[in-house]
């Protein structure tokens, strides 16, 4: 981000400087450009989290793994595991 806002200074100092809009303009475009990035962030980071806490809640057999959920006897339907 700091890139591309360091490329627009120049582009406007080479326009021969700049009015108070292309700073305005300057300024929007980076704060958008910054947001986007914290967004991209703050998703990736909260998907992670909770697809992580999903799997960790399931009650699973102990030899093969498999999801124990609404089982009738007390054996993995499964691998037959004595539970």
């Amino acid at each position: 981000m700091i890139v591309i806002f360091i490329v627009m200074m120049l582009v406007l100092i080479e326009w021969g400087g700049a009015s108070d809009m292309a700073w305005v303009i300057l300024t929007i475009i980076s704060l958008a450009g910054a947001l986007l990035i914290a967004v991209a962030v703050y998703g990736t980071l909260t998907r992670e989290y909770y697809t992580n806490r999903l799997h960790v809640d399931e009650t699973r057999c102990r030899k093969c793994g498999y999801i124990l959920r609404g089982i009738k006897e007390p054996r993995c339907s499964e691998c037959g595991e004595r539970i």
